[in-house]
C-alpha cells in the first residue's frame, strides 16, 4: 500500500486463468461469478479455513518482516546520519522501488505469488544485514535491491488478497467490496502493527544505552521545522548507540526477516492459477499494462496525487518527524517509543475503518484522514515549540498521523480492489509505485542543507489539497458509473 505503498490474495477462479491479475469478473454490484477456491476442494467450512491460513500466513509474514524494516526506515536517519548515510539509504530504496515498479506485474505473472512473494522477502534481509557494517558501498546497493524487489512482492501480495476476496465473496454469498474491505483490513492491522512491535524492540534494546542529546539553547534553532538537511545538529547531533548495543538491535531485526521468509515457505498455499500465469501475455504487454492504466483510464490519473501523497506523508513521518522532532528533542532512545504510539493507533483504525466505512462512506474516511494530517502539520509549525519538555505533543502528534496514515491505506487498496477489478495487478503496482516515488522524493531532498521541514510542511499541505479535489471528482465519476449499464465504463 503497500500498498503501500506501498500496497490483495491470489486465489484461483473456475476458469484457469480469469484470475486478479487479467480480471476478477464483477459485476456492477460488486459480485464476482464463479469464483472458487484452489482445486483441492474440500467442504465448505474446510475451503473457507484454507482461505483463513492463507490470510493469516501473509499478515504474519508481513509482520515479521515489517517489523525491521519500518523500525529502520524510522531511525536511519538519526543511526547513520555521517553524510547523510541513512537518509540516502532509504532515498535509494525508493529508488529502486520505482523502477521495479516497471516489471512488478511480470515478475508476478512469471513466478506466481507465493514465489514472487518469498524470493522478494528474502531480499530484505540482505539490508539488514548490511547494517552491521555501514558504509556507503554496502548500504547503498542493499537498500537498492531492497527497492527493485518491493513493488513485486507488494503487487503479489495485493493480487492474492483481491482474488482471494473475490473468491471467499462467492463462498459466502457477500460482496467482493465488503469482502476485500474486510481483508485489507486485517492485513492492514499486521502491517501496521509491525510499527508497534519494531519500535518496542528498538526502544527496549535502546534506551538503556540512552546518549546526551542537543542543550535547550539549540533546539529553537536545530529541532522542529528549522532542522533542515540529514543532521539533527551540524555542530554535534545526539551520540550514536554503542556498538554492542547496534548488534545486538540488528541481530534480533534480521531474525525477523527469517521468520517472515520461513513462515511463506512453509505455510502460504501455491495456487493454482499460478501455472497459467507464467502463459499468458507477452513481457512488454505485462509492462505496458502498468503504464496504459495510467495514460487511458482517467479514473486512474485521478487516483496518482492522492497514492503519491500517501507516500510522501509515510516519508514525512519516517524521516523528518523522527529526525526533527523527536530525536532532535529527546534523543533516538525515544523514536521508539513515540512512534510505537504511530503503530498502535495506524493498526487498530485499520481494523476499525473497514467496519466504519460502511456506515460513514468512504468520503468521510477521506476527509477525516485529511483533516487529521493538516492538523497535525500545523500544530507543529504554529503551536508547538521544540522543547525537552514536549514530550506529550509528540506521542499525540504520532497518534493522530497514525490514524490519518490508516486511511490512505486501507481505503486505498480497497478503493482500487473495486474500481479496477479488471486491471488489479497494473492497478496495484501503479498504488506502489506512487508510494515510492513519494517516499523517494521526501527522503532524497532532506541531503539538501536548503531544504528544511518547513518547506516540506508546505509542500506536503498543497500536494494533500490537490489530492482530495481530485479523489472527489473520482468518487462522483464512480457514482455516476454505478447509474449506468454495465456496458458502459469510464474511460
Amino acid at each position: 500500500m503497500s500498498t503501500e505503498k506501498s500496497p490483495l490474495l491470489q486465489a484461483e477462479v473456475t476458469s484457469p486463468v480469469t484470475v486478479a491479475v487479467n480480471s476478477v469478473n464483477a459485476d456492477v454490484n460488486g459480485n464476482v461469478p464463479n469464483a472458487s477456491l484452489p482445486t483441492s476442494g474440500g467442504t465448505e467450512r474446510a475451503q473457507r479455513r484454507r482461505h483463513w491460513k492463507n490470510i493469516l500466513t501473509i499478515c504474519l509474514a508481513w509482520l515479521f518482516n515489517f517489523t525491521a524494516v519500518a523500525s529502520f526506515q524510522n531511525l536511519q536517519s538519526s543511526l547513520n546520519p555521517q553524510e547523510g548515510l541513512g537518509v540516502l539509504s532509504i532515498a535509494s530504496l525508493y529508488a529502486g522501488s520505482i523502477i521495479s515498479g516497471f516489471y512488478a506485474p511480470l515478475v508476478v505473472k512469471a513466478l506466481g505469488p507465493k514465489r514472487t512473494i518469498l524470493a522478494c522477502m528474502s531480499c530484505y534481509g540482505v539490508y539488514t544485514a548490511c547494517n552491521f557494517y555501514p558504509r556507503f558501498y554496502t548500504l547503498i546497493p542493499a537498500g537498492t535491491l531492497m527497492g527493485l524487489v518491493s513493488n513485486p512482492m507488494w503487487t503479489a501480495e495485493g493480487t492474492y488478497l483481491a482474488t482471494s476476496a473475490a473468491s471467499y465473496a462467492t463462498l459466502t454469498g457477500s460482496t467482493t467490496e465488503i469482502i476485500i474491505n474486510r481483508f485489507n483490513g486485517i492485513f492492514y492491522f499486521f502491517f501496521q502493527s509491525a510499527q508497534i512491535s519494531g519500535n518496542l524492540i528498538a526502544s527496549m534494546i535502546l534506551y538503556p544505552d540512552a546518549k546526551g542529546m542537543l542543550p535547550d539553547a539549540n533546539l529553537s534553532r536545530y529541532c522542529g521545522v528549522h532542522s533542515c538537511g540529514a543532521f539533527v545538529d551540524p555542530a554535534g547531533p545526539p551520540q550514536r548507540p554503542g556498538q554492542n548495543t547496534l548488534y545486538i538491535l540488528f541481530s534480533v531485526y534480521l531474525g525477523c526477516n527469517v521468520i517472515g521468509a520461513l513462515l511463506i515457505l512453509a505455510f502460504l498455499d501455491r495456487l493454482d492459477a499460478s501455472a497459467a500465469l507464467t502463459q499468458t501475455g507477452s513481457a512488454c504487454g505485462k509492462m505496458a499494462a502498468t503504464f496504459r492504466l495510467v495514460v487511458k483510464d482517467r479514473r486512474m490519473l485521478l487516483f496518482l496525487p492522492l497514492m503519491i501523497y500517501s507516500g510522501v506523508q509515510k516519508g514525512f513521518i519516517a524521516d523528518d518527524f523522527t529526525k526533527a522532532f523527536v530525536t532532535c528533542t529527546q534523543g533516538i532512545h525515544y523514536v521508539g517509543f513515540v512512534m510505537m504510539t504511530y503503530g498502535v493507533t495506524d493498526a487498530l483504525c485499520c481494523l476499525l475503518l473497514t467496519r466504519l466505512q460502511k456506515h460513514v462512506g468512504r468520503v468521510v474516511l477521506f476527509t477525516a484522514g485529511a483533516g487529521a494530517d493538516l492538523l497535525v502539520v500545523s500544530l507543529m509549525w504554529f503551536v508547538w515549540p521544540p522543547m525537552h519538555a514536549n514530550l506529550w505533543a509528540l506521542f499525540l502528534a504520532a497518534g493522530v498521523w497514525g490514524f490519518g496514515d490508516s486511511v490512505w491505506q486501507t481505503q486505498i487498496a480497497s478503493l482500487l480492489g473495486v474500481t479496477f477489478t479488471e486491471n488489479l495487478a497494473p492497478a496495484y503496482a501503479n498504488f506502489r509505485l506512487c508510494q515510492a516515488v513519494g517516499n523517494g522524493v521526501m527522503f532524497a531532498v532532506t541531503t539538501s542543507d536548503s531544504v528544511c521541514v518547513y518547506h516540506k510542511i508546505i509542500g506536503l499541505s498543497g500536494l494533500l489539497g490537490v489530492s482530495l479535489v481530485f479523489y472527489y471528482i473520482l468518487e462522483c465519476m464512480i457514482r455516476r458509473t454505478k447509474d449506468k449499464p454495465p456496458d458502459e465504463t469510464v474511460k
